[in-house]
């Protein structure tokens, strides 16, 4: 037992020791990121269906190209609260969601770049309806998608900010009630590398 388990050992420190004495390319490296700007309810036609949307991504990413680099990025967005009246009942709904994907960034010159992102988006949904003196108020989680594009500028090699896009395709139902929470948003982008 305890030589088949030297044996491994030996195995998987061999097979590991090119990936660890491998060293990071210029443009490889992690990233933190922060966003804000304004959202905006795509499906439904509410009346309030603007609102402040944040958001924070981490990731790394691995240079392919001398201006090109792809990675992957997990992080949080929420979308905002929108509001609308239907029908003599005051319905509201908040999105958010945490979101894991990849992300390609292509410098067009030294400092200006093209930013593209997508992948899943785990939306969490709040909805709630008032009428009268009754109210009715809901939670749901679901899978779906996001995707993305940006515009920026690199200040340093370490710091950028961007005008970007995003898109969070998301769809409420439950009992009969469907709502489409769809929503994009053009948001301030600020990213750290390190």
């Amino acid at each position: 037992m305890n030589k088949n388990m030297l044996a491994l050992a030996l195995i998987a420190a061999g097979a590991a020791a090119p990936a660890l004495s491998m060293a990071a390319q210029p443009g490889d490296g992690a990233f933190v990121s922060v966003q804000a700007g304004q959202s905006r309810l795509q499906g439904m036609s509410a009346s309030n269906d603007t609102d402040t949307g944040y958001g924070m991504d981490v990731g790394y990413r691995w240079a392919v190209s001398p201006m090109a680099q792809v990675g992957f990025e997990v992080g949080y967005l929420n979308q905002g609260t929108f509001a609308d009246n239907y029908l003599g009942s005051r319905v509201t709904a908040k999105v958010s969601g945490a979101k894991a994907g990849v992300n390609a960034k292509f410098n067009f010159t030294p400092n200006w770049f093209l930013m593209v992102q997508g992948g899943y988006f785990n939306a969490h949904n709040k909805v709630g309806v008032q009428s009268g003196g009754l109210s009715y108020s809901d939670s749901k989680t679901k899978g779906t998608w996001y995707s993305g594009v940006g515009f920026g500028y690199d200040f340093t090699n370490n710091t950028s900010l961007s005008l970007n896009y995003n898109y969070m395709d998301d769809k409420y139902n439950d009992q009969g009630t469907h709502l489409d929470l769809s929503s994009n948003q053009v948001a301030v982008r600020f990213e750290a590398r390190f």
